[in-house]
């Protein structure tokens, strides 16, 4: 082994891993696209059942009105977001808002 064998194995750089790299720049590709043209339309090819805010307290205010989550078929919201309608209902409730 030679000297300069020596020297350029004290001078290695520590292995990097890629995958936190990666995720990093995924989660700023993730926000910059989230927060570029705030003001813009969604896309048409969106459904409509999930823009609207109100759509997502439905079932939060049939179980604050009626006393069932679920009132026909109206309320998918609540199926895919058990929780949100949970809070909302406690928030609703809490405020006394209907």
């Amino acid at each position: 082994m030679t000297a300069f064998d020596a020297q350029s194995e004290s001078h290695k750089l520590p292995r990097t891993s890629w995958l936190p790299i990666l995720t990093g720049l995924a989660l700023l590709l993730g926000v910059m696209m989230r927060l570029t043209a705030l003001d813009a339309d969604p896309p048409p090819f969106l459904s409509n059942d999930f823009l609207d805010e109100a759509t997502w307290a439905f079932a939060a205010r049939n179980h604050l009105l009626h006393g069932v989550w679920t009132c026909g078929a109206y309320n998918l919201a609540y199926y895919a977001a058990p929780l949100f309608s949970w809070l909302s209902y406690l928030s609703l409730d809490r405020k006394s808002v209907v």
